[in-house]
Parts: structure tokens; sequence; C-alpha cells
């Protein structure tokens, strides 16, 4: 089972921009209601068109952007190796992918200037910049590209996700200084799409990595990339510093001198640290939406346009060696799944510990993805103990001398909504003589629980966009059980749905691929019972009538916050963060 929230901000999380620049005061402060992290940027008329990118005629160089986004320290900071949250809160800045989407999903130049697919879909040919540079002053070529592609995206030990979001690809070949060419086994819809974002695609230097253990490079602790942004300091348990790269290949970029992520541990200090001015962005709990909403300052805006498409799961782990009353799909743990379906109340959730900032979902995928189908019409599973109780003593296990019927293992990052919905399954559950027993811990060690399969029932908020077949498939295909977080940590295995998305990946029919999406959400929610839905990324509302800002999204990876902020510009009221996000291409204007 896997229960699914998802914030109406995930497609385009609600920013709250408190601007003390009004009126000659001095410091911009960036707020989300999401539990996932991001940094806005903003783009200004008049602009200028640089090889795919834009430079603002009235920018104002300069200045320090402080982020307090971070709950931990990374554990490095090489973008191919992982694609965890705090890695990439970082990475985006350092590094560039060869292309990058804008919010209408619109592919522009990056480190490519321009690319071609062969008329059979299997070779992508890239022309490559030709004046970018390394942070340390080697040249960028397409051998660096040939490099990552070949010792990097394809070793499954140095890119763990690679099975799901590069299955296909069998390598690259630069046949030219500036120019290099991939190779698929198939047409692959969506692989343009994950080349366009650091979190899949960076580029890293040849002449760093080549010869050693990549996992092991001290580089990963001290990155050299190409991006807007070079690597200054380290300090563990307090900040990553990056400042303006000079020679930065897009010429005008960045505006910015210095951007600072703080670490700050939890969600609490980060808020009180953005109120008192140390931080000017910080992701904010749900509950804080109302309140601010109230602040005549602060600015929200609803506007949504985006593929990220996160998603809040509670997954049952599926290894029966492991978990034997809830795993497999036996008649048995498939009505154990479906009886906690019943005993979990999705309209409390939503209500008590979203504050309402969720709507209800309805399907395995999020409905701003394309594909998504409502499921949950002929099954809805509505909330009822008594049927829950019934259910679990057909399945066979009636309640023992102990008054429990069994002992499901929680662990949770301890503090915000996690903890909160772990200790809600508790004492819900215990309506039906179910006994949760919870573990509280710091992200890492949590990470390593789910990654590991220490775990018979587990939270977390991983995104399905901007393709389903890719970054849905990557937690139920048998071939991406791999022990790290972010892949199939549950150990789901079925032929049938192997198949169905593999053969969503390579079908370019429309029509015929929304059939196969239609029986990928059947089987996983009907047959197996394997999903709870507690909210989609709609928002119904315009909570706020005032002026406001404009926020449009463009990508795949909100949560992993994929910034690459390349400077700001003081216009009229306001400061505004101008930049490239990697895979976000976000612009904000007032309106």
């Amino acid at each position: 089972m896997t229960v699914i929230t998802q914030f109406q901000d995930s497609r385009v999380n609600t920013i709250y921009t408190r601007v003390r620049e009004i009126l000659g005061k001095s410091m911009k402060r960036v707020y989300t209601i999401s539990l996932l992290a991001l940094v806005i940027t903003a783009s200004l008329i008049p602009a200028v068109s640089v090889m795919g990118w834009e430079i603002n005629e009235e920018a104002k160089y300069g200045g320090t952007f402080i982020l307090g986004t971070i709950a931990s320290d990374p554990f490095q900071l090489n973008p191919i190796t992982t694609t965890l949250s705090n890695t990439h809160t970082v990475v985006p800045n350092i590094f560039n992918s060869l292309i990058f989407s804008d919010a209408d999903w619109n592919l522009h130049p990056s480190l490519a200037t321009d690319w071609e697919v062969s008329a059979d879909g299997k070779t992508i040919t890239f022309n490559l910049v030709q004046n970018a540079t390394w942070h340390d002053g080697v040249p960028f070529t397409a051998a660096d590209v040939e490099f990552t592609v070949n010792e990097g995206w394809l070793d499954t030990d140095v890119t763990p996700y690679s099975p799901s979001i590069f299955g296909y690809l069998e390598g690259a070949k630069a046949t030219g200084d500036y120019t290099v060419e991939l190779y698929l086994s198939s047409p692959f819809a969506p692989i343009l799409l994950y080349l366009s974002t650091t979190l899949y695609g960076a580029i890293i230097p040849k002449h760093i990595y080549e010869g050693t253990d990549i996992l092991e490079n001290p580089a990963n602790m001290e990155p050299i990339g190409t991006g807007p942004y070079m690597f200054k300091e380290w300090v563990h348990g307090d900040h990553i510093t990056v400042v303006r790269n000079p020679n930065y290949f897009k010429k005008g970029l960045p505006y910015l001198n210095t951007v600072i992520h703080k670490i700050i541990p939890d969600a609490v200090s980060q808020i009180n640290a953005l109120t008192v001015g140390e931080i000017d962005g910080v992701v904010t709990p749900p509950q804080q939406v109302d309140i601010w909403d109230e602040d005549p300052d602060i600015y929200l805006s609803n506007k949504r346009r985006t593929a990220q498409a996160g998603m809040y799961i509670i997954q049952f782990n599926m290894d029966s060696s492991l978990s034997p009353i809830v795993a497999g799909f036996s008649e048995e743990a498939t009505m154990v799944r479906k009886a906690l379906h019943r005993a979990t109340d999705v309209d409390f959730i939503i209500d008590k510990i979203f504050f309402g900032h969720v709507v209800k979902g309805t399907s395995p995928f999020p409905s701003v993805i394309w594909g998504h189908t409502d499921v949950s019409v002929d099954d809805p599973r509505e909330y009822d103990i008594a049927v829950a109780n019934q259910m679990l003593d057909t399945a066979g296990y009636p309640v023992q001398a102990d008054g429990w019927r069994f002992e499901l293992y929680m662990p949770y990052i301890t503090g915000g909504v996690e903890q909160q919905v772990a200790e809600y399954l508790r004492e819900t559950w215990k309506s039906v003589d179910v006994k949760v027993t919870l573990e509280g811990m710091d992200r890492p060690p949590r990470l390593q629980k789910w990654g590991g399969g220490d775990f018979d029932v587990i939270y977390e908020g991983p995104y399905h966009g901007p393709d389903a077949s890719v970054t849905t498939g990557r937690f139920y295909m048998t071939s991406n059980i791999k022990g790290y977080p972010y892949t199939n940590c549950q150990k789901y295995s079925k032929d049938e749905i192997d198949v169905l998305f593999k053969d969503a990946q390579t079908t370019t029919d429309l029509e015929e691929r929304q059939g196969i999406y239609d029986d990928i959400q059947q089987i996983r929610f009907v047959e197996h019972g394997y999903h709870r839905f507690i909210g989609s990324a709609d928002l119904v509302q315009d909570p706020y009538n005032g002026p406001h800002l404009v926020l449009e999204f463009g990508a795949a990876d909100v949560d992993h916050m994929q910034q690459n902020i390349e400077g700001y510009t003081l216009v009229d009221l306001m400061t505004k963060i101008h930049g490239e996000f990697t895979t976000l291409g976000m612009e904000l204007r007032i309106i």
C-alpha cells in the first residue's frame, strides 16, 4: 500500500515573498508552503535573448541570497551519484545539463547549442557551446559528455537511478571537440526531458574524474563544474557557500555575488531564522499558510504550471521475507492492506495535518501528470473501522491475547508532517487492533532505513514527473530494486507491471500510451490494494485576491529544488531574483 499526499501547490508551490525592498527597505524573503524546497527566479522586461537564455538589461549585479532549506549535510556534492534533495539543493548552482526546459516544457540550450534526433529515434546529436570552461579553467568539450555518460550514468554503482532513467541509453561518442552523439537501444519518448535537468543530466569533468573511483573522488566534497556559481566552502553542520563564476559561458550571468545554503535541522528553526532576517528563503509547513495569508506584506500566488508532480506516500514493504503480514500479492496480504486503507481517514489527514491544503487524490499517478486516470471510482475505500475489522478477521488475523492482531514497524523523521502522519497512523490503527511501533530519527538514517528495506510501513515524498513511465516506474520496476533511497525500496516486483512500464516508455502513440497507463493504475490500486491516496496537486481556489506574484514552473524536480540562481535585478517595488533553474525554468512577475 502507498498512501499518497500532494500539496495543492506541488504543481506550483505557493510562494510567499516578504518584500522589504519596498520603499527603501533592503531585503527580500521567499516562502513556500510545501515541505519541498525551492527558490524563485524572476525575469523582467526588457530582456535580451542570448543563445537561449535571457539577460535583463536593467540588472543590478551583486548581493547575497541566503537559503535555509537544507536540514542536514549532504553526503557529498556529485550530482550524478544521487537524487537526494540536500545534495540537489546545492549542485545545480555549480553544474549544468546539456539542455533545460521552461515553464511550458519547451527545451532550450545550455551546454548544447542545438540537437537533432535521428529518424529512428535512436541517435541524438548535440552541438556544444565552445566557450564554456570548468571552474579550474580547463575547457569543456565533448569528451566530458562522453565520459559522463559512459563512465557515470551507465554505471549503476555510480548512478543508481540509471536503470529507470537511462535504461535505453547505450552510450555516447564524441565525434568532434564540440559534437557528441548519444545512442539508444530503442526510441525513448521522454529522454530529452530527463536530459534537461541537473537532477539526472548533469555533466561532470573528465579531467577530474578519469582514472579514479568516481564515488570516492575528493572533488565530490569540493565540486568543480561549469555552472554560474563556484564552490567556495562547506562548513559542515552550518552552511555551504557558492560564489559568482566570472567566466560563466552565459555572458552577463549570474547577477548575485553569493548564494549561501544554511543547514538548519528543523522547520521551526528555519521559520524562526527567516522571521528574524537571518535567511531569505525557507521551506514552511502547511499550517503557516493561513497565518501568513493574513500578513499584508506577504504575497501569495496559486498559479501552477509544473510537471514535477510531487507525491507524499506511505509505503508498505512488499518483500515478504521482511514483512510477511503486509507484503506480497497473496489474497491475505492484499486484504490486510485494503483493510488498513479503510482504517485511515484521509479527510482527517487533509484537514488536520495539511490544514486543507491538498485535494483528495484518486490515482497512483498525480492528477497533474499526463496519463492520470481516476481509478478510485469503482473502489473508493472510504474510512470505515467496522469494515476494516471485518476484513482483518477474514484475512486470518484475529485479536491475540495481548490485545493486538499484529505489529508493524515505522521509522520516521522527527518533526514536521512526517511525524504527525506517523503518530496519526499509530493511533487510528489502534482502532483495528494493529500495533504500530514508531522510531523517530534524523533524515539520513531514515533514508538508510528506506533504502535498505528496514520498515514495514514508511512515509516519503518522491515526485512523479515529468513522465510517469520513468519517474513513477522507478518505484515499481523490478530492475530498479537497488537498495538506495528513491529506487524500488519496497521491492515491489510484478512481471506484468514491468512490461507495462517498459511499453509505456517506448510507445509514442498517445492513445496507446494512455491505455497502458490505465492498466498500470488499475492493477496497482484496485487489484493489489497497494496504494492509499490522501491528496493531489490541484488547487481550486485563490486564497489571496490582492496584488501577488505569479510563478510559472516548468519541469520535473521542484522537490529537489533544482535551482540555478543566476542573479537579481532591482526594478520598481521589489528586489527580484533572475535566473535559470535547470529543471524549473520559472518566471516571476507582478500582476
